[in-house]
């Protein structure tokens, strides 16, 4: 296990189930339960401040070097520093990728998922197999509607709102397809989010792959981005 470089500036305090950041532009923190916690950030530093305090191990910077868009590196880097801090430990565990892409924490059986959009960062933590997804609300979606929206989703995208819905859907079926995590799933066959409650904020997932499987969904919009997100039962 690396040991993170630490700055007596940059702490994580929990007392009493609350977190304090003291520097990082955290958007959002929700404890889920005891085991489970989910954090939103604004990267705002620039690659050399993270590179300065992560010390990736060579398969994490194989990684990114492969990632040539600056905004996209800094929002890989964030979402990794993020990873650490919703951790509380003192060293960092390397975050790795299995052979079917799903990251892990290496050393670790905690479960993470992460996701990133335009400046965000999102970091699921839990003890159970989880999916977040977050995404800034853009028209663009449309030009890919029909490879994620089947006819059952169709017939409850609200007239009004159908910006909003699909991007709902996009994010829970990029939920679900994380917490499935085996690649090679038809999200318009194999993936449905049925109606929601619009109200609650949240809806049931459906996987329909080897063997059905269904899910809670949650999501909050937060300006013109959405977050949605998914955490598997105890058995």
């Amino acid at each position: 296990m690396r040991r993170l470089k630490t700055y007596s500036s940059n702490h994580l305090d929990y007392m009493t189930n609350v977190i304090t950041f003291s520097f990082m532009p955290i958007s959002l923190y929700k404890k889920i339960d005891e085991v489970t916690a989910l954090g939103v950030w604004d990267v705002t530093e620039a690659e050399t401040w993270f590179l300065q305090r992560l010390d990736l191990v060579s398969e994490e910077e194989e990684a990114l070097d492969k990632i040539k868009a600056t905004a996209k590196r800094r929002e890989w880097l964030g979402a990794r520093w993020l990873l650490h801090y919703l951790g509380s430990g003192e060293s960092r565990q390397p975050c790795l990728k299995d052979t079917f892409g799903k990251p892990y924490l290496q050393g670790s059986s905690t479960e993470i998922s992460i996701s990133h959009s335009n400046g965000k960062a999102a970091v699921l933590r839990s003890r159970q197999p989880a999916g977040i997804d977050i995404q800034k609300r853009v028209k663009k979606i449309y030009r890919i509607k029909h490879k994620f929206v089947n006819a059952k989703e169709e017939k409850w995208l609200r007239p009004d709102h159908i910006l909003s819905d699909l991007h709902l859907i996009w994010g829970a079926k990029e939920a679900l397809y994380k917490i499935y995590s085996k690649k090679k799933v038809d999200f318009c066959k194999e993936l449905e989010i049925k109606r929601p409650d619009f109200e609650s904020q949240k809806a049931i997932g459906k996987i329909y792959k080897n063997k059905d499987q269904t899910y809670d969904i949650h999501y909050q919009w937060m300006g013109d981005f959405i977050l949605v997100y998914t955490v598997a039962q105890k058995h």
